[in-house]
């Protein structure tokens, strides 16, 4: 989707300018940074059940501007962290072209498979995933649901990119 160019032209942007962005957001204090994070969570609460209460088919869509919105925030809580997120045996640029390439395969049957033990073989009837309003009302527990399917579909991609990159079919996830 056209919609995530644009954080793939953000990162071109942030790596081109990663000191000067990195050394402003150090200077914004961090009692402002959580008040804005804080906002963003609750606009995207907000966003959400508004979406669900107007029966908006894709109301966990990424590209909703609450989650984009957030999705900067986010990254400017990253970059604000005086200490590596990542461990050391995760290479951020030679496994993120691969993880981004690799978890819509992951994703889409992680899905199909929750959706045939929850469903089940006819298909019929509301997926997992559009079922979690009507099943979990509290918005913070879907979130930590979300968070959870992120774990699982992040670190899948990792292992999948990591094991490409030690075979034949390591140009499929952009090594050399």
């Amino acid at each position: 989707s056209s919609g995530y160019l644009f954080y793939l032209w953000l990162g071109v942007q942030l790596f081109e300018k990663f000191s000067a962005v990195r050394e402003y957001i150090k200077r914004i204090p961090w009692w402002l940074v959580l008040v804005i994070l804080c906002l963003a969570i609750s606009l995207m609460v907000v966003e959400d059940e508004i979406s669900i209460s107007v029966g908006f088919a894709n109301y966990y869509n990424a590209l909703q501007n609450s989650n984009q919105l957030y999705a900067l925030v986010v990254l400017a809580v990253l970059l604000k962290l005086p200490v590596r997120l990542m461990p050391a045996f995760i290479d951020v640029r030679k496994d993120s072209y691969g993880i981004y390439l690799t978890h819509q395969i992951v994703g889409s049957l992680g899905r199909a498979a929750i959706d045939f033990a929850v469903v089940g073989l006819s298909g019929s009837g509301k997926s997992f995933f559009n079922r979690l309003p009507e099943t979990v009302e509290n918005p913070f527990a879907r979130i930590a649901i979300w968070i959870l399917w992120f774990g699982f579909v992040y670190t899948t991609a990792l292992m999948i990119t990591k094991w490409l990159r030690r075979t034949r079919w390591a140009w499929t996830v952009g090594e050399k």
